[in-house]
């Protein structure tokens, strides 16, 4: 099913997006063949990731992902995602961005939350598959309903609003087939390997703030700290040092946004226990001090 009107983009332009100024934004990115591309980081706000190409890994949170054509992705916010493109495979994807305050549109008042609520849980889910008839459904909603809206030039205004709210719409229709029990959630084996990891990733996740070292981690599961330097790597995409970084990273952003502790505070309470090399972590990360970075949120 071809779209109305839909540029794509073959520079994938958001790979680095941390976080933006708009509440809802929309990429088509067709990757060139013999591209082979792995792309990881954190963002604070959620992502639908509608995939139209060959079969590819997508490492999310703490597990990783087979996914296939027309598959669903949703990332939740300040999750750690991955992509992992084979280079001869065909890619094509489109990704909507959304804050939070979009989901409030869901709402018929003030205190009913429960639409929004129910919205928001999917993100949970992390993958979804749907039946033949809905996927035809998805497809023909986002190539000729909302894509060629979010593009239309005679009045972003009304098209961007367009866009979010057939968004929205969709998002409303696999809430309902969840309650009813008919998605196709994510049921792959994990590998071994796979699932170590797994349980390596939930400890960090959980002791971030704590002083996590290679030693400690390879004791406490019982494997050779080079193997598991290899194969942490291999499946997340970075090193267990940068992972742990990268996590306290994403919880101090947190922390600066929506809370009054000072830089101090928050470089102890994330688990540096050296402000000036937290500072300097962040600014290698985000282009920005940790003042700068409140300052403008």
């Amino acid at each position: 099913m071809q779209a109305i009107f839909s540029p794509i983009s073959t520079n994938t332009i958001s790979t680095n997006i941390e976080t933006f100024n708009t509440d809802f934004f929309i990429e088509h990115t067709k990757i060139p063949t013999g591209t082979s591309m792995k792309i990881e980081h954190y963002h604070d706000f959620y992502e639908l990731y509608f995939y139209l190409g060959d079969g590819m890994k997508y490492f999310i949170g703490n597990k990783s992902f087979y996914v296939k054509k027309y598959d669903l992705i949703l990332i939740d916010k300040f999750t750690y995602h991955r992509t992992s493109y084979n280079e001869k495979g065909y890619k094509e994807r489109i990704l909507i961005y959304l804050n939070e305050s979009v989901f409030d549109m869901i709402c018929s008042h003030e205190k009913d939350n429960v639409p929004k609520q129910k919205v928001i849980d999917l993100f949970k889910k992390k993958k979804i598959s749907f039946n033949d008839i809905f996927r035809k459904h998805l497809l023909d909603s986002i190539m000729n309903s909302i894509l060629p809206n979010y593009y239309d030039k005679t009045n972003l205004a009304i098209g961007h609003l367009q866009a979010k709210l057939i968004t929205l719409e969709l998002l409303l229709e696999i809430v309902k087939m969840d309650c009813n029990n008919q998605l196709i959630e994510d049921n792959s084996i994990l590998t071994p390997q796979e699932k170590r990891i797994t349980d390596i990733v939930n400890y960090i996740d959980y002791y971030y703030n704590k002083q996590i070292n290679l030693d400690e981690l390879s004791k406490k599961f019982f494997i050779n700290k080079y193997y598991l330097c290899h194969i942490f790597k291999e499946i997340t995409g970075m090193s267990i040092t940068d992972f742990i970084n990268r996590k306290r990273l994403a919880e101090s952003k947190k922390l600066l946004k929506y809370t009054d502790y000072n830089i101090t505070e928050i470089s102890g309470m994330v688990g540096f226990n050296n402000v000036s090399r937290f500072i300097s972590l962040f600014r290698e990360k985000f282009d920005q001090t940790p003042k700068v970075f409140r300052d403008s949120n």
